[in-house]
């Protein structure tokens, strides 16, 4: 946790830790653009990301729209496809 003006809100630890992965995964999908940036406050030489209840709600729902569309499109990919014996030589 980090305490910003009082409030404790949750590290990237603590956000992978609810999301169920990796901190390493929560960095990839924020790299990828899977999830928005979370905000980040200047902690003496560092910049340290957090993450506040309203950020986690819009992050597991951008999540589950990426996973929704990705879902989508392997269905989308098998229907193009035509089985070989469909095909017109």
């Amino acid at each position: 946790m980090i305490r910003i003006d009082g409030k404790d809100f949750p590290t990237i630890a603590e956000a992978a830790s609810i999301f169920k992965v990796s901190e390493k995964t929560v960095r990839g999908w924020i790299d990828k653009r899977i999830i928005s940036e979370p905000p980040q406050i200047d902690h003496g030489a560092r910049t340290i990301a957090y993450f506040p209840l309203d950020y986690m709600e819009r992050a597991k729902a951008e999540l589950t729209e990426y996973r929704r569309r990705k879902q989508q499109d392997r269905k989308d990919s098998r229907e193009s496809k035509l089985p070989l014996f469909l095909e017109k030589s």
